[in-house]
């Protein structure tokens, strides 16, 4: 089992630097994943850990995922869809909806139809 061990200044200084400073670990951290260069279910045990350490921890590793979406490769895409997917166990499906675009929601399997689900955000949008 992995020990996580964070600098006690993240935590300290949550609004100057540590959300920064634990958003760029996470990027790395994903991005290995993504790379194929660390194991997937490694990684996910320690994000899983790391969800406990603040109430808006979800929110910040969606964030990290919306950077990381833009991947054209298949393999790498398919590593990204893998990661995301394995996190479901832990991140509201709510906060993904509003962050992921149509396609990775539908590979997931959060939506059933990429297509539809944004001719209904354009109707709701133009009834706004």
């Amino acid at each position: 089992m992995a020990t996580l061990t964070l600098p006690g200044e993240w935590i300290k200084n949550w609004e100057k630097s540590g959300k920064h400073e634990i958003q760029t670990a996470l990027y790395e951290l994903c991005w290995q994943v993504v790379q194929g260069n660390l194991k997937l279910d490694l990684v996910t045990s320690v994000l899983g850990d790391m969800m406990e350490l603040r109430e808006d921890m979800p929110s910040i590793l969606a964030d990290v995922f919306l950077e990381t979406s833009a991947l054209e490769e298949k393999n790498k895409r398919d590593h990204y869809t893998q990661l995301v997917g394995a996190c479901l166990i832990f991140l509201p499906e709510a906060i993904l909806k509003e962050r992921l675009d149509p396609e990775t929601l539908e590979s997931l399997g959060l939506i059933k139809q990429a297509h539809q689900f944004n001719q209904k955000i354009v109707k709701i949008k133009t009834k706004l």
